[in-house]
């Protein structure tokens, strides 16, 4: 997997940026190994430039929803600051 500033910068990216600046969801999806976790890794290091909080939820090999809670919970709390 590429680090964030090894890879090209994509006009995908900047359109996730811009949904994510104003408050859209967006899904990405692509068959395995096309990048799409270096693409939203671009995404979370530009968002975070422009100080925008930001969070990668893995969920590969969830089992269950308490397994997807404890993700999205362990995501969130690495935010900084006080955010809810």
């Amino acid at each position: 997997m590429l680090a964030p500033e090894e890879s090209i910068d994509r006009i995908e990216g900047r359109r996730l940026l811009q949904l994510a600046a104003g408050g859209h969801n967006a899904v990405l999806h692509a068959p395995r190994r096309f990048g799409k976790t270096t693409l939203l890794k671009q995404v979370l290091q530009s968002a975070s430039e422009l100080d925008m909080p930001g969070v990668l939820v893995d969920l590969s090999d969830v089992l269950s929803v308490a397994d997807v809670a404890a993700r999205l919970e362990q995501a969130f709390r690495a935010l900084p600051g006080n955010i809810q």
